[in-house]
């Protein structure tokens, strides 16, 4: 990309992408400052550690290894068990 912004002003940034075999869109997007991602909000419901792991063992017990997700939630709430949704 410096070779082409290099070239570019003395030749023109249409002649030197061309020459070096870059997309002018790249070199235009490496131009610009790209903004610091963000740290993603964790949702205030979102699951504690502990409560992942518990879910992950019910689903991944014997009992329910060969169900569905939803197969499994059905049978607990018949049961009166309720670990999510």
């Amino acid at each position: 990309m410096q070779s082409a912004e290099v070239f570019g002003k003395s030749i023109g940034v249409q002649a030197a992408c061309a020459a070096l075999i870059v997309p002018r869109s790249s070199l235009y997007r490496a131009r610009t400052k790209r903004p610091e991602r963000a740290i993603p909000k964790i949702s205030p419901r979102a699951f504690s550690e502990a409560e992942k792991i518990k879910v992950r063992q019910e689903l991944n017990s014997e009992r329910f290894q060969d169900r569905s997700p939803r197969e499994v939630y059905a049978t607990l709430i018949d049961e009166g068990r309720y670990l999510c949704s």
